[in-house]
This record gives C-alpha cells, sequence and structure tokens, in this order.
C-alpha cells in the first residue's frame, strides 16, 4: 500500500466487528515505521478505529455513514490515536447530538 521504506501515517479500521478494530491495534504493535531523517526518531503512526452497530437498522446504517461522512476529516487530521465504539444504548444520543 505505501511501499517499501514509506511510513504509515493514519491506519483507519471502519467496521462492526471487534475484531477489526483489534487486528489493527495488533499490527500497530509490531509494526515500526522508519526514522526520520531530521529528528533520528521514528516517524508517528496513528492508529484510528471506529466499531460500528452491530446489525443496524436501515435507518440507524444511514445515520452512521452520516457521521462518518463528517467525522473522517477530523479522525484523519487528528495527531494522535483514537478507538471509538458506537453502542446501540448510545447511538441515538449520539445522532441527536451530532445532525441536524
Amino acid at each position: 500500500f505505501y511501499g517499501l521504506g514509506h511510513s504509515w501515517k493514519n491506519v483507519i479500521s471502519i467496521g462492526d466487528g471487534y475484531a477489526e478494530c483489534r487486528a489493527l491495534q495488533d499490527i500497530s504493535f509490531a509494526h515500526q515505521n522508519p526514522t526520520s531523517s531530521r529528528t533520528d526518531a521514528p516517524k508517528s503512526f496513528r492508529v484510528k478505529t471506529v466499531k460500528l452497530l452491530e446489525e443496524p437498522d436501515c435507518a440507524q446504517m444511514s445515520q452512521e455513514m452520516q457521521l462518518l461522512q463528517a467525522w473522517l476529516p477530523l479522525m484523519v487530521a487528528r495527531d494522535g490515536d483514537f478507538d471509538m465504539a458506537w453502542a446501540q444504548d448510545d447511538f441515538e444520543d449520539i445522532t441527536e447530538q451530532h445532525m441536524p
């Protein structure tokens, strides 16, 4: 994907299963970016995971896609890792706060 010698900057996992999120987190522990020619320190590797609802109905899936579309630029721009999981019980509150 990035090619040899290139650093991984932002890797984002978006899915409805915990396995995908955990797999990416496991990879992050094993992966080592090349060092910076300026600082001689390893380049940053940011792991960002979004766990969607399991078995959403059509309306919830549509809302998830709208939220992801709005939030994706912020996710990529964040200079750090994050792990977000949407729970069925909290999803209505999330959509009320963040959707018109």
